[in-house]
């Protein structure tokens, strides 16, 4: 059995909050920085290759399984705060496809410029100047299940057609 068949096997009936975020300090390898935002997409590349044996390539259509991997753990009832590592390392990936496929770069929250909204400690700035937080998106749409799609949200942020 798998880490992740585990993780589901130890939390069947739970289920998520209704808050995004978790209500814990992260437990990640890295310091959460701009710089190290590929590295933690890198983790759920590999965590998806070990664990799902399939293979990410940052490609948009890669966020259709990663809407379907977060929509599955969160039917099977895994609580937020026991799968918040993988969900945040899940959004670093989803940033790093808009960067790949649209342009932009990481940076921290607080060089975002947004008045009277709450991001996450690091966010994108896209070629197209907007400011995006992929990593609040990628935590809502585990919460919050289908209506936070995460391919909406690339296309929203993009400005490109679905």
């Amino acid at each position: 059995m798998n880490f992740l068949q585990r993780l589901v096997a130890a939390f069947k009936g739970t289920r998520a909050p209704e808050n995004p975020m978790p209500q814990r300090t992260l437990n990640l390898q890295y310091e959460i920085l701009p710089e190290n935002a590929a590295a933690f997409a890198e983790q759920f590349v590999e965590i998806i290759r070990n664990n799902e044996r399939v293979g990410l390539n940052y490609t948009i259509g890669t966020l259709v399984f990663v809407d379907d991997f977060l929509e599955r753990f969160n039917k099977k009832g895994v609580p937020l705060d026991k799968f918040a590592e993988t969900i945040f390392v899940a959004g670093c990936y989803v940033g790093q496809v808009m960067i790949f496929n649209h342009g932009g770069e990481w940076i921290k929250e607080a060089d975002a410029n947004v008045a009277n909204v709450r991001l996450s400690p690091i966010v994108l700035r896209l070629s197209n100047g907007l400011v995006a937080d992929p990593l609040t998106q990628t935590f809502k749409r585990f919460t919050k299940g289908k209506s936070e799609s995460l391919m909406r949200f690339y296309h929203a942020f993009t400005q490109t057609p679905q």
